[in-house]
């Protein structure tokens, strides 16, 4: 149990690390302390808060073809990055331009991060 729950942090802070280096839109201010919060946070918010959007969000889904799968992620990092800045406040950040444009592309491409992560493990 307990060895999983690391394996998601750990994974999740990766796949933050990965799309820092992929794209210029999101970065890391705190180094490591950064992104482990962020693991955890983006852990428990994809078990608890992503299930409850999905299904609120399940009658628009055929409407937009899908489209709503990628705002829920925009509404997960968003929720994350809020997070991160009021538990650890000045120094550690999550920096991305609060911007929908923004959110929407660094939300797919952790979606499909995330979803190969899913894949192999």
């Amino acid at each position: 149990m307990l060895k999983s729950v690391v394996a998601s942090i750990s994974l999740n802070a990766l796949l933050l690390y990965i799309t820092t280096v992929i794209t210029n839109l999101v970065g890391v201010e705190g180094g490591l302390i950064t992104y482990a919060v962020f693991g955890a946070i983006f852990g428990i918010l994809n078990t608890i808060l992503k299930p409850v959007l999905k299904i609120i969000s399940l009658p628009i889904k055929f409407a937009t073809f899908g489209f709503t799968v990628i705002l829920v992620n925009c509404l997960i990092l968003y929720t994350s990055d809020l997070a991160i800045e009021i538990m650890l406040g000045t120094g550690f950040d999550l920096v991305i331009a609060k911007e929908l444009a923004t959110y929407i592309k660094v939300g797919i491409l952790f979606g499909v991060l995330n979803w190969t992560k899913n894949l192999i493990f």
